[in-house]
């Protein structure tokens, strides 16, 4: 049981650095859990920093049919985390498809050969 645990741990914290090492999935998060919180200025910055993320996660929260509602604190919270888990699981999935139509094996060397 602690095997399978631990195994699970580590298989999740590689897809983490992996979601987080992809800019548009990491600031599509970074997005919805700064509107979970209610955080402008992380929302404000996000947004210049990436034009284009307030408009993907407009049609995302479309897509999803979660609307938050804006005159309830606490739903409207309760709605970013369950969209950020749903963007989490949608980033994970495309990154999971990647992987497994990427060649196997070993890279091609990049080096010049010697002499």
């Amino acid at each position: 049981m602690a095997n399978r645990q631990r195994r699970w741990i580590d298989d999740d914290a590689a897809m983490l650095d992996q979601i987080w090492g992809d800019d548009v999935g990491r600031r599509d998060l970074l997005w919805l859990r700064a509107q979970e919180k209610g955080d402008e200025q992380s929302v404000k910055l996000l947004e210049q920093a990436d034009p284009a993320v307030r408009a993907r996660m407009e049609a995302f929260i479309y897509e999803t049919g979660m609307e938050p509602d804006d005159d309830d604190p606490r739903g409207r919270r309760a709605t970013f985390n369950l969209l950020w888990h749903e963007r989490r699981d949608e980033v994970e999935g495309a990154m999971r498809r990647r992987a497994a139509a990427a060649p196997r094996g070993r890279p091609p060397c990049t080096r010049a050969p010697r002499g």
